[in-house]
């Protein structure tokens, strides 16, 4: 490398220039046919335009050394100590005949002749260079195609040509030939322009035809292969420059319209055939990080499959109406799967449903009239059908109701070996109580085929008690004990390794666990809403809030004013305080059941930031003397992070694969497609509110086609030293594994405190105990 670096002082220890003597250190002044009158004069280093030319140049190195050589070199006050050696500034001065004014331009005079700074710093890269690679400077490349044409020409005369018909055909070069017309389609054009405020004109000639030529000499490559039995490339500059552009809009076409081949016929991600980085995510691995609810969640229950007939029972009691004394008419809230109504009024994406004279397929009307008997009905709801979903219809059924899936609270995990796994419900009358009961590790239990635990009476353990497996969804525990771990999980393969308040990780596949050599088993227990009921469950059981959206009918009687109905449309909320509803109010007690729907509802449109905390610097004036101002202003920008956020019913943790809105048509970036997941780093907030940061993914073909639990390959969109940062408005929810072409999107625009998410329920204390973090203030 030819330079030298002092400080901020760059010297060039290489120079190619010749024959630069020639140049005079002073020409002027000279008249031309014009009479216009040109000075040409030597400009000095100390003068203001070389020492601009100076620093400018040694920025420009600079940046390549730090780029190219990975040299410690100031990219803004580096500066050259002179110009290579024979290199030299001239200032060209014309002065027009009838006028006063003059026009300057600066050349740098060496082994060529460069109008300006950036003309010439391709050639300083290359003078500091070994050599090793030609010149790309305008200059050098134009001089090295002049040689080349010379040296083909002189290699052409004489020269023995063999066609096809193995004739020798011999072309002489004559001094004094000449063609006799132009190429078919060729026209030679005179472009001439004429100054407004002089008579004198400037003219130049254009040869039109595939290209515009400006010279004789820039079209004889191109005639030359013309001629030629065109098995090679045209070689002048504008075929090869349309070659380049024509490669590159290729490229760029394949790189937006390539459609991966899926073998298995499974939907996957359409992504550009880009060598991403693959994210190395193992099945394990994946699935621990997708698939585990966490406590403060809220789930999907499903009750029919657990035969409980206690729990059936209640179910049934919360689902009967409350009559009011008020009402003096017989109103109806229809929770139902078919209507068909005379008169139907929709408020925002909720309906209210008022039969005049209508049928009710498959439905119970809650009524309720001005006298005070207790009418009972029973409901009906019935869920969309979701792909991987058990049909939610209720006709295999002949219990009293109908309800199938009820919201509950995740308020704690259990990690217990098959043998004492037991799954009970105890009922309280208080919501606030905090007892669970567990058989003791004696009591043997079988798994059936709908995965509700029985009692085994007679203690004898059949082949029916160790479940294969595919049966067991989940063995092993997503979140420690005590606290998050700010960096995303890695994947355990020595126990020895573990901590005393984590459990082993253990293949699902292979469901053995290292550490107690003993099947586990992660128990849930669930707390249903408003009806204070206690479960012990499996996952088996549960299903993710976003993968049902029941159908229910809602009448209006929250805060009902005929007067400010028109206002009511415009802005609905949803929210309420039940204690409150008076006998004043023309309103209609809902049942417990459409309580704990519409207390989700509120939950699932708000989030909750956990665990602040904030990383300090190291070395801080260091680094702020080394950053550019925008970043010294980014630097200095107070930034909080989370360890974790419920982002409406779930809980987002580092590790986590987030499933993001749908992506505009357009991406950010050209060349790359928008992201539509990311793996989950940190979680921020910034002056732009809060921001979720980590890897851009995409999703490719199954790798375990086999297997019940559809599994993908992950790539990584960004750089190893590059994140997204995305704003929460942009994310739809978590990626499950068990169902990955969920798309719906939970819309959480509002923030509350932890304590104000549980404000309407009694268990705020009980999660407190059981939250693995502890709330922010």
């Amino acid at each position: 490398m030819f330079v030298e670096i002092n400080a901020k002082a760059l010297t060039i220890t290489y120079s190619d220039c010749t024959g630069i003597n020639e140049v005079p250190e002073q020409i002027g002044p000279v008249i031309d046919e014009n009479e216009n009158i040109h000075y040409m004069t030597r400009v000095q280093n100390n003068d203001p335009i070389a020492q601009n030319w100076l620093k400018r140049l040694g920025q420009g190195l600079a940046q390549h050394l730090v780029d190219n050589y990975k040299v410690n070199a100031d990219k803004k006050r580096s500066i050259l100590t002179d110009f290579p050696e024979g290199y030299l500034l001239f200032k060209h001065e014309k002065v027009f005949r009838d006028k006063e004014q003059s026009v300057a331009n600066y050349y740098l005079f060496g082994n060529f002749r460069y109008k300006s700074i950036n003309s010439f710093l391709p050639h300083l890269f290359w003078l500091i260079s070994n050599k090793s690679r030609n010149c790309k400077c305008h200059f050098c490349i134009s001089n090295k195609i002049e040689e080349n044409i010379e040296k083909e020409i002189a290699e052409r005369k004489n020269v023995n040509l063999n066609n096809n018909n193995n004739n020798n055909i011999y072309i002489k070069i004559i001094e004094r030939s000449i063609l006799t017309d132009f190429p078919e389609g060729y026209l030679l054009f005179k472009h001439e322009k004429v100054f407004r405020d002089k008579e004198q004109s400037v003219a130049n000639y254009y040869l039109f035809g595939n290209f515009r030529y400006k010279s004789i000499n820039s079209f004889l490559p191109h005639l030359f292969w013309l001629i030629s039995n065109k098995s090679r490339n045209c070689k002048c500059h504008f075929c090869i420059s349309n070659k380049i552009e024509e490669n590159i809009e290729k490229e760029i076409a394949e790189r937006k319209n390539v459609n991966l081949n899926n073998n298995n016929n499974n939907n996957y991600d359409n992504v550009n055939n880009i060598n991403y980085d693959k994210l190395e995510l193992f099945n394990f691995e994946t699935k621990r990080n997708t698939t585990m609810y966490r406590c403060g969640e809220i789930v999907w229950v499903d009750i029919k499959k657990l035969n409980n007939e206690k729990l059936i029972q209640l179910v049934e009691s919360a689902t009967r109406p409350t009559p009011t004394e008020t009402r003096s008419a017989t109103q109806a809230i229809s929770i139902k799967s078919e209507i068909s109504a005379t008169q139907a009024i929709s408020i925002k994406s909720e309906t209210l449903a008022i039969s005049e004279t209508s049928t009710l397929l498959e439905t119970s009307t809650i009524s309720a009239t001005s006298t005070s008997t207790t009418s009972t009905a029973s409901t009906t709801l019935t869920t969309p059908e979701t792909p991987g979903t058990p049909n939610t219809t209720a006709s295999d059924t002949s219990d009293t109701t109908d309800i199938r899936y009820w919201p509950g609270i995740v308020l704690d995990r259990i990690k217990c070996s098959e043998s004492n796994y037991s799954t009970t419900s105890t009922t309280s009358g208080d919501s606030s109580d905090t007892s669970m009961e567990i058989d003791t590790p004696n009591t043997s239990f079988s798994l059936e085929s709908s995965g509700s635990p029985n009692k085994n009476k007679n203690n004898e353990k059949s082949e029916d008690d160790i479940p294969s497996p595919m049966d067991l969804p989940e063995c092993y525990v997503l979140i420690p004990n005590t606290k998050f771990s700010k960096e995303p999980p890695i994947p355990v393969n020595n126990s020895s390794s573990l901590h005393e308040d984590e459990f082993p990780i253990l293949d699902p596949y292979s469901p053995i666990d290292t550490y107690s050599t003993k099947r586990c088993k992660v128990i849930y227990v669930i707390e249903l809403l408003e009806i204070c009921e206690r479960l012990e469950i499996s996952s088996n059981n549960l299903f993710p809030w976003p993968l049902h959206q029941p159908g229910i009918l809602r009448d209006d009687y929250l805060n009902y004013d005929t007067d400010k109905e028109d206002e009511e449309d415009e802005d609905y909320d949803c929210e309420c305080d039940y204690d409150e509803i008076n006998d004043s109010q023309v309103s209609l007690q809902l049942n417990k059941y459409t309580k704990a729907l519409n207390e989700a509802n509120i939950l699932s449109q708000t989030f909750t930031t956990l665990n602040a905390y904030q990383e300090d610097i190291v070395d801080y004036n260091v680094v702020i003397e080394m950053l550019k101002p925008n970043e010294r202003r980014r630097l200095k920008e107070k930034v909080i992070y989370f360890e974790a956020v419920l982002f409406g019913n779930e809980l987002f943790c580092n590790g986590d694969i987030i499933r993001l809105t749908p992506c505009d048509e357009n991406p950010t970036y050209e060349d790359y497609p928008d992201p539509k997941y990311l793996y989950l780093k940190d979680i921020c907030e910034t002056n732009d509110g809060i921001q979720i940061i980590g890897d851009g993914l995409i999703r490719r073909k199954l790798i375990n086609e086999k297997n019940d639990k559809p599994n993908y390959e992950w790539y990584r969109i960004n750089l190893p030293e590059e994140e997204y940062k995305i704003d929460l408005g942009d994310v739809a929810g978590r990626y499950y594994v068990d169902f990955p072409d969920l798309e719906r999107i939970m819309y959480c625009s509002r923030t509350k405190t932890f304590k104000e998410r549980w404000r309407s329920q009694n268990f705020y204390n009980t999660i407190m105990n059981t939250m693995n973090v502890s709330p922010t203030v």
